[in-house]
């Protein structure tokens, strides 16, 4: 089955991800093990297919995200995704 995507993209956090990431300091095997201690099991190529928009974010997956970076749900989806918020 294959999933729906919005402009060719599985996701619109994605960019957000990896500047929360980065921002954090945290190298994507890094941001697993923080992931894994809140009972989340991420691996570091299910960051990179998140970062590059080609793998779809559950619910809870960008909730602990959003808890690891200390940010808000509306930061992670929407901070700094203009392309996601113009409708053409």
């Amino acid at each position: 089955m294959q999933s729906k995507k919005f402009n060719d993209k599985s996701n619109i956090i994605g960019k957000n991800v990896k500047k929360y990431r980065n921002q954090k300091g945290y190298t994507q095997e890094q941001l697993c093990q923080q992931l894994d201690l809140l009972g989340l099991n991420l691996y570091h190529s299910d960051i990179y297919l998140i970062e590059n928009n080609k793998r779809i974010v559950k619910d809870y997956e960008a909730f602990a995200l959003a808890k690891i970076f200390g940010i808000t749900l509306d930061e992670l989806y929407f901070g700094a995704n203009d392309e996601f918020l113009r409708l053409q």
